[in-house]
Order: C-alpha cells, then sequence, then structure tokens
C-alpha cells in the first residue's frame, strides 16, 4: 500500500508477487493496492492478470474490488474494457458511476459521458461535485448549452451554485458557450471568485 501510494508502483508489484511466492494469500486489501499499482504504471497485463486471479477466486462481486478494477482499466486507456466490466455489474453506486463519467470524458468520449450522466439519474443515483464538473466540462466541450443550462438547475436545487468550483466551471461553459448574460449572473453570486473565475470573465 505504501508504495502504491507514493508513486511506486513496480517495487508494489513486485512486493505483490514475493508475498503469493512465499505462499502468503492476498486479502481484499492487497487485491485493490496491487491494481492501484497497476494504474499508477499503466500496467494493463499485470492488472489483466490480477483481473483474472480475481475471478478464480470469486470475488468479482466485492464492490472495492470492482471499482479498483474499474480505475485500473480507465487509468491504463481501455476505456471499452472498463465499459464492459461496469454494464456486466449488479453493485454500482455513486462513485462507480462518477469514475465511468469521467472516463468517457478524459478518454475524448464526450456524448458517452452526458448520456451516462443522464441515465445514473434514472437509475437513482445523485451525482457529486466532481461528477458535476466534469459533465460541465463535457458540455463546453462540445458546446451544449442547454445541456448545460439543465445541469446549473439542478446544482441551483442541490443549492451548490456558490461553489466556488462549481460556480467557476459554470461561467467557463457559459463563456465559452456564449452566454455572457448566464454567466454574468454565476459571477456576481459567487462569494468570493478566485483568478480562474475572473480570468474566465475577462
Amino acid at each position: 500500500s505504501g508504495y502504491a501510494q507514493n508513486g511506486c508502483g513496480l517495487y508494489s508489484l513486485q512486493l505483490f508477487y514475493q508475498m503469493q511466492h512465499m505462499k502468503v494469500m492476498p486479502n481484499r486489501i492487497t487485491y485493490v493496492c496491487a491494481l492501484k499499482a497497476c494504474s499508477s504504471i499503466g500496467g494493463l497485463s499485470e492488472g489483466m492478470l490480477i483481473h483474472a486471479e480475481i475471478i478464480d477466486q470469486g470475488r468479482q462481486n466485492d464492490l472495492y474490488m470492482y471499482k479498483a478494477l474499474l480505475e485500473m482499466y480507465i487509468e491504463c486507456g481501455k476505456i471499452e474494457d472498463a465499459w464492459f466490466l461496469f454494464t456486466k455489474s449488479h453493485i454500482q453506486d455513486v462513485v462507480s458511476w462518477s469514475m465511468m463519467i469521467n472516463g468517457f470524458k478524459r478518454h475524448g468520449h464526450i456524448s458517452q459521458a452526458i448520456i451516462l450522466f443522464q441515465k445514473m439519474f434514472l437509475n437513482g443515483f445523485e451525482p457529486d461535485k466532481l461528477t458535476l464538473i466534469c459533465i460541465l466540462k463535457s458540455c463546453t466541450d462540445i458546446g451544449t448549452l442547454d445541456c448545460g443550462r439543465l445541469i446549473h438547475a439542478y446544482i441551483v436545487k442541490k443549492r451548490l451554485e456558490r461553489d466556488k468550483f462549481i460556480g467557476t466551471t459554470l461561467i467557463n461553459m457559459y463563456t465559452k458557450c456564449g452566454s455572457i448574460l448566464d454567466a454574468c449572473k454565476v459571477f456576481h453570486g459567487l462569494e468570493d471568485p478566485n483568478v480562474v473565475a475572473w480570468s474566465s470573465m475577462i
């Protein structure tokens, strides 16, 4: 865990293999740490071997290992494999939905990110702040002002419009989508605009 969390993924995996060689069986925490190590170094082949091991042991329905697998495939650039894993799982939570939405956004699948965001609501999950910021950036990337306004309405409903990071993202979305009046309204609603908010308005 120490190696995985401090940018030494390769050393983490070496210890993981040494542990197994010495007949010490990994537990849930060990597998999660090993998968995080794979994520940090882009170790797709190592991650896939660990995934196969998890399936062999019948542990694929463990929520923590499932999210670590999802992260590993996304970080290694295998968004299709992450999506397959996501669609086959019956143990979703807000974090796993957010991870998949962020994964689509990061790898350039903007429309899929927005569609999945909509499905997230239909399945009864409410997005967290990071997911709201991510989907607002997705709206910005493809210039979907109507979608951005719907998300803004949800943000107002949840009383999150004064959040500095959400507010700044909203300003950026409105300015890049050509709606300066909406951007001004958000800007003047911020209690303490940061330099990014000022720069977006300028």
